[in-house]
């Protein structure tokens, strides 16, 4: 077996937390996006609160919790299937955003965020995550085009099955240019610096050089809006070129994410129906160190990733009579996703199907 792969759950341990993270941040990446375009098209429509608050609650549902590989002829890909499949999990996400700077244009926000899974079947694929964030972001124009530019950093520890998996910084800005009422185009560019912890183990594992994962991952991309009555409807594509220079060659690879989707509002209860694709290609640059078994270090990975995510979100303010609830934002999201990974090693090759149950009060 890899030593790689053996390690705290190897990298299905970071699938397994990727996934875990990607799902809970979905609402808070949504609310952050919305403020920033309603921000840069209208700056009356700014938040009042200089403090807000964010609490997500989650059920989920998951086909392939350890993200075990398909079936295949491949020896090692066997190997690690340990028939972990079905599970059951719950994850409570809490936010904190604070607006420290108000003046003209500018406005300055510091953030700080908790959340834990818990998978009921494979507590050692349970997360946490412990993040804070700095934005910076200013309203103007661009050749008297209205737009909004910023910048965050961020810092997050996180945790697998209660021990430190990894440590993230990351710098981003962005552009947001609002072309008309119908077209808006966010571009942004990041860099994030990623270190793994790495599980003392007895007899100690000596991990090749090769199978390091500490990385810096550069990505810059564009996505494009069309949006419709008062951005109740759009759609959406875009495009991201993401570089990860890993310290072992065997993570080094190109990336390319292809993006588009869409939301539609209906008129009743203003239910939101939405669906994202996403493709992510990635090219790894150097041949693996020891696969595929028949061949080590014969030929690069090559994997193709495309998640396909439904979902859909009913306001629950019309519920509530209470006048404590009327500025705040309250509702349910159903969602489903599928996951497909194909490589040409096996042993990353598998497919997941969860589903989420998620309850959301910002405030």
């Amino acid at each position: 077996m890899l030593p790689g792969a053996r390690r705290k759950g190897g990298h299905r341990g970071r699938i397994e937390s990727h996934d875990w993270r990607t799902a809970s941040q979905r609402a808070r990446v949504r609310a952050v996006r919305t403020a920033q375009l309603t921000d840069a098209q209208d700056p009356a429509a700014q938040r009042d609160a200089a403090i807000r608050r964010l609490l997500d609650c989650y059920l989920l549902s998951i086909d392939n919790a350890a993200a075990e590989p398909n079936r295949s002829h491949d020896a090692t890909a066997e190997a690690a299937r340990q028939g972990h499949r079905e599970s059951f999990g719950e994850l409570l996400s809490v936010g904190l955003e604070y607006d420290w700077l108000r003046t003209g244009p500018w406005t300055s926000t510091i953030a700080f965020s908790f959340f834990g899974a818990h998978n009921n079947s494979l507590g050692s694929f349970d997360v946490d995550d412990y993040s804070g964030s700095l934005r910076v972001a200013r309203r103007g124009t661009l050749f008297e085009i209205p737009m909004q530019a910023g910048f965050n950093y961020s810092y997050d520890y996180l945790t697998l099955g209660y021990d430190e998996l990894v440590q993230r910084h990351s710098m981003a800005g962005y552009l947001a240019l609002i072309e008309s009422a119908r077209h808006l185009t966010n571009f942004q560019a990041r860099v994030e610096i990623k270190r793994y912890h790495e599980t003392e183990s007895t007899p100690k594992v000596v991990i090749p050089s090769e199978l390091n994962q500490d990385a810096t991952n550069w990505l810059v991309g564009a996505i494009h809006f069309v949006r419709f009555d008062r951005d109740r409807h759009f759609i959406k594509g875009g495009y991201q070129l993401d570089i990860e220079q890993a310290k072992g060659s065997d993570y080094s690879y190109v990336g390319h994410r292809f993006i588009l989707g869409g939301q539609y509002t209906l008129p009743w209860r203003d239910i939101r129906l939405s669906y994202d694709f996403d493709l992510h290609y990635r090219d790894y640059l150097h041949r693996n160190l020891l696969l595929p078994t028949d061949d080590p270090g014969g030929k690069e990975r090559n994997d193709r990733e495309y998640t396909n995510t439904f979902r859909v979100e009913m306001p629950l303010t019309w519920l509530i009579k209470w006048d404590f609830f009327k500025s705040q934002s309250l509702f349910v999201t159903a969602e489903y996703t599928n996951k497909i990974i194909n490589s040409n090693l096996d042993l990353y090759s598998y497919q997941r199907d969860y589903g989420a149950l998620y309850f959301t009060w910002q405030y």
